[in-house]
């Protein structure tokens, strides 16, 4: 009989085996709920049902009124009805009465209130991501957009607003940064990575270098590229030239309309001028193009609380759309879409008691000298303390926008669901309900294809 060897003491496990062993389960059970998640979030196809659309469209012109709720539109149709135009005599009325009219809830991926970002970001890629970021995803991704789309499929592109050039409604379009906030990278992008045939607002202190230590000047590296830079409105009393385009036509945002529209204030073009010369650029010899125009200081007059200065915008916002319905009239290919991003201000016209509003009192909102923030030399040479400035204004303008019963419910964002009007082929995509990352995918689908 032999002697067993004597068992061996096991060793007691450590903690780097533990961890070896663990990691792996630990990695498939966070997988299995992460596909879960994903597989049980509804799309917002599934949450909205939708119809196909028959023919893509060729070419795809897209308003956005950054700030316009149904309030603001209510409030323009309104005082057009007081100022004694008459019923459906504006550009939204005809869009309205002619294609469809749908509803967008505007819910970005991380809050319940979107900022321009999220919101204009998911209008051009189709993924809802977080407030504040441009053209990413919430973990940082680039996207591709639908003006990228449209250049890759062989279409011209372009972006015009209101507001400064490396604003997040039209940066989230062409640009792909963390934060709205990096205004300078954005300009940069445009000069040096985008393929954008035309771009005109305002922003001229991000590309000219106007305050060095707060962005550098671009322009050597615009005459590099073969673009051309244009500052000086009168530059657009004729057509665009053949090269790519950015013009910047004050400091940061363009003045409001009542502060630019009197022979001794400030000169810059209108947007209804700036639409025209985009769409006869880009559709120069039958080209196929997208165009996004934003009507910027809808927004900023709603943050103001500045019933005069909304109205100005408003109107003007109005005119630059009848220009695009007419030229989707005489080319019928050619989609025209009007949104917002989302609503500013809760503007209201609202009775405070027993008080009577007359239609002739309110046609006189539209008589309204200024804005509540207008100071041009300060604006142009002080641009940091001219934003401390304007942030003092509010009491005052919303004081003043009481005497046409124009009430303000906030200084900031609202999630009110808000209005889109299409006509052209795939209008009937926007019937009913949906959420804004429909429409970019909508949009960069109809893109990809070659027109």
């Amino acid at each position: 009989m032999t002697d067993r060897p004597p068992c061996e003491k096991a060793e007691p496990p450590t903690p780097e085996k533990t961890m070896r062993f663990a990691f792996p389960i630990v990695a498939s059970l966070i997988l299995i709920v992460l596909i879960t998640l994903l597989a049980s979030t509804p799309s917002p196809q599934t949450m909205y049902p939708q119809t196909i659309a028959v023919s893509p469209p060729r070419s795809v012109i897209l308003f956005i009124g950054d700030g316009m709720g149904p309030q603001q539109i209510g409030l323009f149709l309104d005082w057009n009805a007081a100022h004694g135009t008459g019923p459906g005599t504006t550009a939204i009325e005809r869009i309205a009465l002619e294609g469809e009219t749908g509803w967008v809830r505007t819910l970005p991926a991380n809050a319940l209130i979107t900022d321009s970002a999220a919101s204009a970001t998911a209008i051009a890629t189709g993924v809802s991501t977080n407030n504040s970021a441009v053209g990413v995803s919430p973990f940082g991704f680039r996207l591709t957009t639908c003006l990228e789309d449209a250049h890759a499929s062989g279409r011209r592109s372009g972006l015009v607003t209101t507001t400064s050039i490396t604003h997040a409604t039209p940066a989230s379009f062409a640009a792909h940064v963390d934060t709205r906030a990096n205004e300078p990278e954005i300009a940069r992008q445009y000069v040096e990575e985008a393929n954008v045939d035309v771009i005109l607002g305002g922003g001229k202190m991000f590309v000219a270098g106007l305050f060095p230590a707060l962005a550098p000047d671009l322009r050597d590296s615009m005459r590099e590229r073969g673009i051309t830079w244009l500052d000086k409105p009168e530059q657009l009393d004729q057509p665009l030239p053949d090269t790519r385009v950015i013009g910047t036509f004050a400091t940061r945002a363009l003045p409001y309309v009542i502060d630019r529209d009197a022979p001794d204030e400030p000169k810059a073009p209108t947007l209804t001028q700036m639409t025209k010369r985009a769409i006869e650029r880009l559709s120069r010899d039958g080209s196929a193009f997208f165009l996004m125009v934003e009507g910027g200081r809808i927004d900023h007059a709603g943050h103001l609380n500045d019933a005069a200065a909304l109205l100005g915008e408003l109107r003007e916002f109005d005119d630059a759309l009848r220009v695009a319905l007419d030229h989707q009239a005489a080319n019928p290919d050619t989609l025209v879409l009007v949104t917002a991003d989302h609503e500013t201000g809760g503007a209201a016209l609202a009775a405070t008691g027993m008080e009577k509003i007359t239609l002739e009192h309110l046609a006189t909102l539209g008589k309204v000298q200024n804005s509540m923030e207008y100071n041009p030399k300060l604006a142009d040479e002080n641009p940091i303390a001219y934003k401390q400035y304007v942030g003092l204004q509010g009491p005052a303008a919303r004081a003043r926008s009481t005497q046409w019963s124009v009430q303000f419910s906030s200084t900031g964002h609202s999630g009110t669901p808000i209005s889109l009007f299409a006509i052209g082929p795939g209008q009937e995509q926007f019937r009913g309900f949906f959420l804004h990352e429909k429409v970019g995918q909508d949009l960069r689908a109809w893109m990809q294809v070659a027109p």
